[in-house]
C-alpha cells in the first residue's frame, strides 16, 4: 500500500521508541506549563520541565541504539 502523500516514515521500532518517549515528554512539558500558569512551586516545575527533557533525551538516545 502506498504511503500518503508519497512519503513513507517507516514505523519501525525506532520510530514508534522516539514517538513513545516524545509524548510521554510533551505530558511533562504541559503539566510544567499548567502548574506554572497556576502558579504553582517553582521547584515542582523545574522537576517536571527536567523530567520532560529527560525522557525527551532518553528517547532520541534509544532511538539511535535501536
Amino acid at each position: 500500500m502506498a504511503a500518503p502523500l508519497g512519503i513513507d516514515v517507516g514505523w519501525n521500532v525506532p520510530t514508534l521508541t522516539l514517538a513513545f518517549h516524545l509524548a510521554v515528554a510533551l505530558v511533562f512539558a504541559v503539566a510544567a506549563t499548567l502548574s506554572l500558569v497556576g502558579g504553582g512551586a517553582l521547584l515542582g516545575v523545574a522537576l517536571q520541565a527536567s523530567m520532560a527533557a529527560l525522557v525527551a533525551g532518553l528517547g532520541v538516545a534509544v532511538a539511535r541504539l535501536v
